[in-house]
């Protein structure tokens, strides 16, 4: 025979009452508990989700205070934008390189690199794996004022710019043989096209 809850309760005290329901309901009360949290986290994260960086990695020989001045300078943008360095030169990568190139590999894979700034060979060793992308093919470049001798122009595409030609990036040693590449897996295409006018 079926006793209902109103039955059970309607000759108990208060605290026989809130025993005799924890006793027989701690299972539904902990879990409608656990799924209440849940769901408030999962609103609230996507109510205040912060908007990706724009992805900057720059492989070149310049030193911690040139890499400081890089990331000082992109700070004035209106979006955030993240500078990553990897020490590289004269084909050499710095004293954790296998590490180095595991991660960079990592970011390009999964899209964090929105602009590449390395130098022309290292760019054709790259698009020999289809990493880079001709920047007409990624973004407008109609607003982009470049001289034809800052672009750097592979297979008879136009794939990189001169990277002293963005000012953020003249801090860098030996910029002027430099250039800026956007990869195939870029992800902030608008925002890297603002970057770069």
């Amino acid at each position: 025979m079926e006793v209902k809850l109103r039955e059970a309760l309607k000759d108990m005290t208060t605290k026989e009452k809130i025993d005799y329901v924890w006793a027989y309901y701690k299972g539904i009360i902990i879990g409608g508990l656990c799924l209440l949290i849940f769901v408030w986290l999962m609103a609230d994260g996507l109510m205040h989700k912060d908007e990706e960086p724009v992805g900057v990695t720059i492989l070149s020989g310049t030193s911690l205070e040139g890499v400081q001045a890089v990331e000082k300078a992109f700070s004035d943008q209106v979006f955030d934008v993240y500078v990553d360095h990897f020490y590289h030169e004269d084909g050499k990568m710095e004293e954790n390189g296998h590490q180095s190139i595991e991660r960079l590999s990592t970011s390009l894979a999964v899209g964090q690199i929105d602009l590449f700034v390395i130098d022309q060979k290292m760019a054709e060793l790259m698009m020999l794996e289809d990493v880079l992308a001709p920047i007409n093919e990624m973004i407008d470049t109609t607003e982009i004022q470049i001289d034809k001798k800052d672009q750097l122009i592979l297979e008879n595409q136009w794939y990189g710019i001169r990277a002293s030609q963005l000012t953020e990036l003249q801090s860098l040693n030996k910029s002027e043989e430099l250039y800026i590449f956007i990869p195939n897996t870029a992800r902030h295409l608008e925002k890297t096209e603002q970057l770069l006018k």
